[in-house]
């Protein structure tokens, strides 16, 4: 019939050939490629019921991996099996025993290349654990060596500077030659400085010689100013080479300065009052120097100095300064009075 004719007829198995050759002779039955390249991927040969109940008893190949179903390059392994192809003459002729059998040597081969390349991989590729179990930890330990009484008794590492709390030099205001010492050619030790001390106001200003500056605080200030000013003065005194109008010059420069030096020992005004440890002081304002030179001074000084200035700061403190905003405004202010007649404090004439 047509049907019987449609199924293919079955091969007899050759056992006396060799199943390599038997495998090269016809590759599409093995799934096997002429070519030496490599597949991107591994192909499964689906196998029967029989077959896949051997794959699940023996083998390791995933079975959760999906399986391609090998479709024959030829048109004469491309039709359709029959539902009733299960049998045993069907499965030799696709490979039978045969085929399963070269499926599991296949699947070797690609397990044992599979775990080659890994242990290889794993070769190059080395890790260093030496220090991996190591964690550092820096909480202290309880039983340290040393106790608190033994850690007091230890000398430090390092020292804390004392704070230094005598006066240092704020500015050198002016020099002269000391009584007794050679006028013609001084030296440093010959002159006596007249310096303003820090914290200190200009009035407190003292003279005090090179050799009692040499340990004080700021004694710097001193080196640069007899540099620039000192040894200024002895080049135009005793150089003969220099004009006398330089020397004119300078003379009137130091006498105008030492006239403003005069004024800053003078009170301007008195700006603040408070109790001190020694009684009452006053904030004083000096004259010809700036707000930020003001400086506490106690009363009995400053009512010396400017008693006339203590008077007007009393005087401002106890007349509260008083709005003109109801004068200012047209709706509040007083009615406007016309002079008829002028009054007696205009003088040296008549009005008109």
């Amino acid at each position: 019939s047509s049907d019987a004719s449609s199924v293919p007829r079955k091969r007899k198995a050759e056992p006396d050939v060799d199943d390599d050759q038997y495998m090269q002779e016809n590759p599409e039955l093995y799934g096997l490629r002429r070519s030496g390249r490599a597949r991107p991927t591994r192909r499964i040969i689906e196998s029967s019921d029989e077959e896949q109940d051997d794959n699940d008893s023996g083998s390791d190949v995933n079975p959760g991996r999906a399986r391609k179903r090998l479709r024959p390059a030829t048109s004469r392994n491309a039709s359709v099996r029959q539902s009733d192809s299960g049998s045993e003459s069907d499965s030799d002729t696709y490979g039978g025993a045969r085929g399963r059998e070269f499926a599991k040597k296949h699947r070797r081969r690609l397990q044992g290349a599979s775990s080659r390349s890994a242990s290889g991989l794993a070769g190059d590729l080395r890790f260093s654990t030496r220090q991996a179990g190591k964690v550092t930890t820096y909480n202290e330990e309880d039983g340290d060596d040393f106790s608190e009484e033994d850690t007091e008794n230890m000398t430090p590492n390092y020292w804390v500077a004392a704070e230094d709390n005598s006066p240092g030099i704020d500015i050198v205001l002016n020099h002269r030659v000391g009584e007794g010492k050679d006028t013609e050619y001084p030296e440093k030790q010959d002159y006596e400085f007249f310096i303003k001390w820090q914290g200190k106001a200009h009035y407190h200003a003292t003279w005090e010689p090179w050799t009692e500056l040499t340990s004080v605080r700021g004694f710097r200030r001193l080196e640069n100013y007899y540099r620039k000013v000192v040894e200024a003065e002895q080049f135009l005194v005793q150089d003969p080479d220099v004009a006398p109008e330089e020397r004119e010059k300078y003379t009137l420069d130091r006498e105008t300065y030492l006239e403003a030096l005069e004024d800053y020992m003078k009170v301007e005004r008195v700006i603040g009052e408070q109790i001190g440890n020694d009684g009452r002081e006053y904030f004083v304002k000096w004259k010809s120097l700036p707000y930020d030179s003001c400086t506490w001074e106690s009363e009995d000084l400053v009512s010396e100095l400017a008693q006339n200035e203590i008077d007007r700061y009393l005087d401002r403190s106890s007349r509260l300064p008083t709005s003109d905003k109801r004068e200012s405004n047209l709706a509040t202010r007083s009615p406007y009075k016309p002079f008829r007649t002028q009054p007696d404090y205009i003088k040296f004439g008549q009005l008109r």
